[in-house]
């Protein structure tokens, strides 16, 4: 099972984007800020990918982890490698939608991404649909009447760690969670220009979105190595299909990455078998 691309060969950036025949967004991992340095090192990767990305490169994102370098972005030279990545994602027309994963992280960078949406940057975030008052984070995207603006819409990955840490932040339950990022999706794609982008293999969502009115109007994000066939069949039903495909670079250890998505796919194709059962 192949389940991201590390950052080894001679040519990794032809490697990507001719290795697909869908849109990719490239998902880059990275460890919470363990130092000025690491922060500095994070940021300066992703401006070399920009730097050398052709400027036609066809549907293609640019995900980015906050917690790689939000707590050293008051140091000069950590903000002038995030100025400067920012501005050659405007240059080069690729957008970057930030997935602060946690909600720790994503209150320390939420008045940033605030002011990118302000100021009209082509950027996106990820939204944790477990989070109770997800649906006001979107509300106040929405009220800053970006030009281009992604929300991406996930049940999240570290429910119940945050659960414990934020009781009251938290939806009770999963079918809670399902019900919130279905409200949502409705709510941003029905009512706003914004992209709506929904990042899930939970089949009741996937099939609910698929019948229902907003269909067309979002978009399908399944996971590189365990979504491939699905998006295939998606893509052949007229919908809009991306992968998300998760990017190691050298200094970054993806063994925890790895043993967390097997133990959220431990039959990672069974979901489309029986997707294709019911449907079909």
């Amino acid at each position: 099972m192949k389940w991201f691309f590390v950052n080894e060969g001679k040519d990794p950036i032809s490697a990507i984007l001719n290795t697909f025949r869908f849109p990719v967004c490239l998902d880059v991992l990275g460890e919470s800020s363990l130092s000025v340095d690491y922060s500095r090192w994070y940021l300066d990767q992703n401006v070399e990918f920009l730097e050398v990305l052709p400027s036609k490169t066809g549907d293609f994102q640019l995900a980015l982890k906050p917690s790689a370098f939000v707590d050293f972005l008051e140091e000069a030279q950590v903000e002038q490698r995030f100025l400067k990545l920012i501005h050659l994602s405007r240059q080069k027309q690729v957008p970057v939608i930030f997935d602060a994963e946690i909600r720790e992280v994503n209150e320390k960078f939420w008045p940033i991404l605030c002011w990118l949406a302000k100021n009209k940057y082509n950027v996106g975030c990820a939204l944790q649909c477990y989070w109770t008052d997800a649906k006001d984070f979107a509300t106040q995207i929405i009220n800053l009447n970006p030009s281009e603006f992604e929300i991406r819409l996930v049940k999240g990955a570290y429910y119940k760690r945050e659960l414990e840490k934020y009781p009251n932040k938290v939806c009770a339950s999963i079918s809670e969670t399902t019900r919130q990022l279905i409200d949502i999706s409705n709510f941003v794609a029905q009512n706003t220009k914004i992209k709506v982008a929904v990042g899930t293999h939970d089949l009741d969502v996937i099939k609910k979105l698929m019948l229902s009115d907003i269909s067309r109007k979002i978009e399908f994000q399944v996971l590189y190595g365990v979504g491939n066939g699905f998006a295939r069949y998606l893509k052949d039903l007229g919908f809009q299909v991306r992968l998300y495909t998760p990017f190691s670079m050298g200094r970054f250890d993806p063994t925890p990455y790895l043993i967390r998505r097997a133990q959220e796919n431990t039959n990672p194709f069974g979901f489309v078998r029986k997707l294709l059962h019911e449907l079909v």
